[in-house]
């Protein structure tokens, strides 16, 4: 349009734009300050390449994981389906009212989301943690123009909590159509339905990863205050909130099924 390549400053400032649209896509909500998008950026590796999907990921809530570890083969396949069936309807409500490409002239509604699940079993630490990973692919596909378009990450943004909220409803009433039960539970703010019989005592003994992001959290929230005389921001949070989930990951360790469920069934005798 200009006739000419961009200079250094305008592409910089090509650079940083799609650098932020990737980090909210990411995390959720946007950099704290320009100078964390470029650390963040810069931490991605060099040279830069252009995304290829976008990272979805789908938990059952942890009552239903303890139940799926411990229960016989019926219980553990009748969870497992409705995981599925939960996160199939979601993605199909995604593409059919939030799927746009990018164009010229802005976003098109398109026709085609594709995306691959992958499946894990557990935690960092080894605990029940049935959850599924969707790498949604950047390529769309356009039936009017028959053609390729580039994912609009600024529709898929908004509707992650909403497709995170639908998925956990979807499961639940899967499940209760098999006869379970679920109940409500409020922490910090934040209502999860939780499965009948599983209590919070059984759940806590498999939530050691949890309490470690915790306490992680809380360390570094009392030195952000000792080192800048406040309390951090809602931005600000969320990057010592990451701090903490990296922090305190553990290597993976490949195990089996059967050794998960064993594991599991030992931890409760």
């Amino acid at each position: 349009r200009h006739g000419r390549a961009p200079s250094e400053r305008e592409l910089t400032a090509l650079q940083m734009g799609v650098g932020d649209e990737l980090y909210r896509a990411t995390h959720g909500v946007g950099p704290a300050s320009k100078r964390d998008l470029w650390v963040w950026m810069s931490s991605q590796g060099k040279p830069r390449h252009a995304v290829s999907g976008f990272d979805l990921t789908f938990s059952a809530p942890k009552s239903v994981s303890v139940a799926w570890a411990v229960g016989d083969r019926d219980v553990s396949t009748m969870i497992e389906d409705a995981h599925v069936k939960a996160i199939q309807d979601t993605l199909d409500w995604f593409e059919r009212n939030h799927a746009y490409g990018r164009s010229a002239s802005g976003s098109v509604k398109v026709d085609g989301v594709m995306a691959t699940r992958f499946r894990h079993w557990t935690n960092r630490n080894g605990e029940p943690h049935l959850h599924d990973h969707v790498t949604v692919s950047v390529k769309v596909w356009d039936q009017k123009a028959a053609k390729y378009r580039s994912l609009d990450a600024r529709q898929l943004y908004p509707n992650m909590m909403p497709m995170s909220a639908m998925y956990n409803r979807l499961m639940v009433e899967q499940l209760e159509e098999h006869g379970l039960s679920f109940h409500n539970e409020g922490v910090g703010g934040h209502v999860q339905m939780e499965l009948d019989g599983i209590t919070r005592d059984v759940r806590d003994v498999f939530s050691t990863r949890h309490r470690g992001i915790v306490q992680s959290m809380d360390r570094q929230v009392k030195e952000f205050v000792r080192q800048h005389g406040r309390a951090p921001s809602e931005r600000e949070r969320h990057l010592l909130d990451q701090k903490a989930w990296q922090g305190t990951r553990r290597p993976k360790k490949s195990v089996s099924l059967g050794q998960i469920k064993a594991a599991a069934r030992e931890q409760l005798a």
